[in-house]
């Protein structure tokens, strides 16, 4: 069966041809799909700890797939549950149960030991595929047959990435997939026709979740409609070329798994990280175009940018807040914003914003929040420095996204349109009903939540509540009763944490608060008389002695600890405050409190206390800045700052940079960095060999595509600026005609590439085989190539397959050598030159400047040359028989043209002699080229006095050219 491609969006959604035309049946047909038409490419990038980013290809993924499906089939297991961070392995085991005819559990590590062992006895799981150890321990005790909790379905355990001894019922999931080996084609094949013949009802997942009353329940979910909601979100979720993922959310959250199903069905590469502390250098080094994640991460992202900004001089802090709030303005102002208001943007973008957005990649172009509300100034805050942000709702029982903002339609709060594939509509009460055909099947084994999860026509109950405006975009504003969701995205019965808590002897009244926040508070009334009694019993104490506040709240802690161990981490009391007795609003002042308290009565009578268990955030002043106050001295040092700058690029000669920054959307001031590096490292000298270096700057990820990684990797990845001593530090070793650098558009050091790479045609005649090969790559990787030659002295700056600039002598120039065929005709033309003998030259000229050897051609009437010069130093005992430029190599004519003196060509193009040691006139006039010493000088003024062509060659690299004494033209 040959695979076929249905465009969706730019991108190609894999399906599968089927006998008749038929498109596939199950999630099996387009994940082989999948790994058989991006067999070559990237599926996954995966770290562990602070190592490097590793690519994992489709087709490393399929046979890693293939050996534990044949693991799972010899075994004769069915059903696998997942509990493990994201990993290559997880994966792995949820592809291959697919592949085996099994069904998946995903499950996530933070459940309770208690509530963990029931899952897996609920859902009859015959293989649990574990990375904590404590996990595995608690775990493998239960399949003893003695034990008391035993799982008598549970066969196996397959411990991923394990380090220390394993216990009997468990085995190493590397040493299962290093043993079994590469399937035999035969076994392939058996693999692939079982996988394909899995009927469309055959149960696929079960995703568990937590009821408002505690309960666990399973959301049952077959082939079909997990197949369905991958082609329902090729519809909405598009990419374009070059795109890479970012995985946050833990793979046991339906929300995530699916998004992660799509990019590998989508062709799209997805980073993975396994230490969530490393966030920020992750996602520099992976440098990702989108991320689908909670609120609270992207409040975590907000916080530390924030945190940043707090340890500026407030001069700059003030500045910061005008940034912003010109960003707010602007986006707000959309295609409205006035012509002063874009070129304040500008601004604000190139001072701050442009630098975030390298911290975290400098590609990100869309930021999916899911799972609870994002707080509208954590939305603001990312728009205004340019991360679009999309509010997505998704509900687990859906089994997809019911609702998404789509890039060009969305609107401030709302979680966009019914996406395609389901509808969505408000009960009476205000309860958000939903209704497609992903909606899972059925709670597992329990009909009679199933029953009341649907109404008679199928809608969906969500539990959430919200409204519908005219134009049907969804707004959720709250929950029903005994349900609150976590920043954090995660679902939480509150009632079932509090009676936990008031099991407890001591606590007599408990009430936790935790909606849109990252963790779970409680306000708890102690019970008095027990706390007496325990410390009466304890230290024998009299009542007025009893305890002191420390002591009270050590006890509880200790409690709180005890009973947080029980909870699903999610679950857990993160921080909580005492109280003498909680309220009762139907009592009167004074009177014990017998009933319970309305959450919402308790939150507004003690919000201060709610707060202070949440430190604030660190925020922007919300009132708008329209100004920032400057001492006089401060603007006026400011001001001075401005025009030396500007003298300065003029005086340097980097302007032209600058465009092309522009036109390239590199980051100007980093582009002032990069200049710099590229010229410290070409004025530097190394007596052990030539130091010889290539940055190139652009797309990572496209650059990637076209110049495979190098073995050598830099062990951190930052801003040019604090890169710069390890990058000239590396010149001195690394040769740049075999690895570049490469550096993204906002400055930051990405990795280390090989150079090496098939050639075409030169664009130029002009270009020798070091030039020619990095304007190539500079074309192929649509990036801006800064190549020091070998022996540096000068750099040669490459864009668009053209050599555009040079540095040499302390200066920058523009180089804009596709004129120079139109100034040689032309020249040739009026002094009657033979054009291709002068282009002959210089291309052995440019050569020469590509090696760093100098020299100097002289072109004209040989006899009138050699008469105002002095023979060579090898006259006396040596002669030069002059020989056709024609019948000599482009080398042999480098060759005699690197010696001391200069080599002259007559009219007819032979070669009348070299070594030849000029003797212009003193005080002849003639326009002098860039380049040190006195080769530029007398070239010119030989020029002059013998009306003949020059063409010179510095030893730090520029290539001029003389015609009469006046400089035509400089490269």
């Amino acid at each position: 069966m040959e695979p076929i491609s249905l465009l969706a969006g730019g991108r190609l959604f894999v399906m599968l041809n089927l006998p008749g035309n038929e498109q596939a049946k199950n999630l099996n047909q387009v994940l082989l799909a999948a790994m058989d038409t991006y067999a070559g490419q990237t599926c996954f990038q995966v770290k562990r700890s602070r190592q490097h980013y590793q690519n994992i290809s489709y087709r490393r993924f399929q046979t890693l797939a293939f050996r534990l499906t044949s693991f799972l089939r010899h075994q004769g297991i069915s059903r696998v549950a997942i509990v493990a961070d994201n990993c290559l392995e997880w994966m792995i085991a949820y592809v291959a149960c697919l592949l085996s005819g099994g069904a998946v559990v995903p499950l996530r590590t933070s459940l309770a030991p208690d509530t963990l062992r029931f899952i897996l006895r609920d859902s009859s799981a015959r293989l649990a595929v574990l990375k904590d150890e404590e996990q595995i321990q608690t775990i493998a005790t239960s399949l003893a047959p003695e034990a008391d909790d035993r799982l008598p379905d549970l066969k196996t355990i397959l411990a991923i990435h394990s380090e220390g001894e394993l216990p009997p019922e468990a085995i190493s999931m590397d040493a299962v997939l290093a043993e079994i080996g590469a399937p035999t084609p035969e076994e392939r094949e058996t693999i692939r026709s079982h996988a394909e013949s899995v009927a469309p009802q055959s149960l696929a997942s079960i995703g568990y979740v937590t009821s408002e009353t505690g309960k666990i329940k399973g959301a049952v979910f077959d082939h079909a409609q997990s197949l369905a909601a991958m082609q329902h979100m090729a519809e909405w979720f598009t990419f374009d070329e070059d795109e890479l993922a970012f995985t946050l959310g833990a793979w046991s959250e339906i929300p995530n798994l699916l998004a992660t199903l799509h990019y590998f069905l989508s062709g799209i590469p997805n980073a993975v990280i396994e230490e969530y502390k490393a966030v920020g250098e992750s996602m520099q080094q992976a440098s990702p175009t989108v991320m689908l994640t909670t609120p609270h991460a992207f409040e975590r992202i907000h916080d530390e940018i924030m945190s940043q900004v707090t340890r500026m001089p407030e001069s700059s802090q003030e500045v910061f807040r005008w940034a912003v709030a010109t960003g707010k303005e602007y986006q707000d102002a959309g295609a409205r914003a006035s012509p002063e208001l874009r070129q304040e943007y500008v601004r604000a973008d190139m001072t701050f914003f442009s630098q975030l957005r390298g911290q975290v990649g400098g590609r990100l172009n869309r930021l999916y929040s899911t799972g609870a509300s994002l707080p509208q100034e954590v939305i603001g805050f990312f728009e205004a420095i340019g991360l679009p942000m999309l509010n997505v709702y998704s509900l687990t029982e859906a089994g997809g996204f019911p609702a998404v903002s789509r890039p060009e339609v969305r609107r401030p709060g709302s979680c966009g349109r019914a996406a395609p594939g389901f509808q969505i509509r408000i009960a009476d009460d205000g309860e958000v009903l939903v209704r497609g055909e992903t909606a899972m099947r059925e709670y597992w084994r329990q009909p009679e939540e199933t029953k009341q999860a649907f109404d008679a026509d199928g809608w969906l109950h969500s539990g959430d509540v919200g409204y519908l405006d005219e134009d049907g975009y969804l707004y959720i504003t709250g929950r029903q009763q005994h349900r609150m969701v976590l920043s954090t995205g995660h679902k939480i019965a509150p009632t079932v944490i509090e009676n936990t808590l008031m099991e407890s002897p001591f606590i007599a009244q408990a009430t936790v608060f935790g909606e849109g926040r990252p963790y779970v508070s409680a306000l708890i009334a102690p019970d008095l008389e027990a706390l007496i009694a325990h410390f009466r019993e304890a230290e024998d104490n009299e009542p007025a002695m009893l305890a002191t506040p420390p002591q009270v709240e050590a006890l509880l802690d200790h409690v709180i600890a005890e009973i947080n161990g029980r909870l699903e981490r999610w679950e857990r009391i993160g921080k909580y405050a005492l109280l003498a007795q909680l309220p009762d609003p139907s009592k009167g002042a004074g009177e014990p409190s017998m009933t319970p308290i309305p959450r919402h009565v308790l939150a507004e009578r003690y919000a201060a206390q709610i707060a202070a268990m949440y430190p604030l955030g660190i925020q922007l002043e919300e009132e708008k800045v329209i100004q920032v106050k400057i001492e006089p001295e401060r603007l006026r040092a400011l001001l001075e700052k401005e025009s030396i700058l500007d003298a300065w690029m003029e005086d340097a000669g980097i302007e032209f940079l600058f465009e092309l920054a522009r036109k390239k959307q590199i980051d100007a001031p980093s582009m002032v960095n990069i200049c710099d590096v590229a010229a410290t490292i070409a004025q530097m000298e190394n007596e052990e060999k030539p130091i010889s270096t290539a940055l190139i700057v652009g797309d990572p990820i496209r650059i990637a595509r076209v110049l495979p990684p190098s073995q050598i990797q830099l062990l951190r990845h930052d801003h040019i600026r604090r890169m710069r001593r390890i990058l000239i530090t590396m010149a001195r070793v690394v040769d740049g005609l075999v690895l570049g650098y490469v550096v993204d558009k906002y400055g930051y050091v990405r990795g280390v590439n090989k150079l090496a790479m098939a050639l075409d045609k030169p664009a130029s005649f002009l270009l020798g085989p070091q030039f020619h090969h990095h304007a190539v790559i500079s074309r192929r990787c649509d990036a801006v190539v800064f190549f020091v030659p070998s022996g540096g002295g000068q750099v040669r700056v490459f864009a668009n397959g053209e050599l555009v600039g040079r540095y040499a002598n302390g200066d920058w120039a523009p180089d804009n050598i596709s004129q120079v065929d139109h100034v040689l005709a032309r020249l040739s033309e009026q002094e009657k030159y033979d054009l291709s003998l002068v282009q002959r030259v210089l291309r052995c000229a440019l050569q020469m400047s590509e090696e760093n050897l100098g020299a100097i051609f002289l072109l004209g009437d040989a006899n009138v040359i050699l008469e105002r010069s002095d023979a060579s130093e090898i006259s006396s005992f040596a002669a030069f028989l002059s020989a056709d430029v024609e019948h000599l190599s482009d080398r042999e004519l480098v060759n005699l043209a690197k010696q001391d003196g200069a080599t002259v060509i007559d009219v007819q193009g032979r070669v009348r002699s070299c070594m030849v040691l000029l003797r212009p006139r003193a005080n002849t006039q003639a326009e002098i080229g860039p380049g040190k010493g006195a080769r530029h000088s007398s070239a010119a003024k030989m020029s002059a006095e013998a009306q003949c062509l020059a063409i010179t060659v510095s030893q730090d690299g520029p290539v001029t050219v003389y015609d009469c004494g006046r400089r035509i033209l400089s490269l």
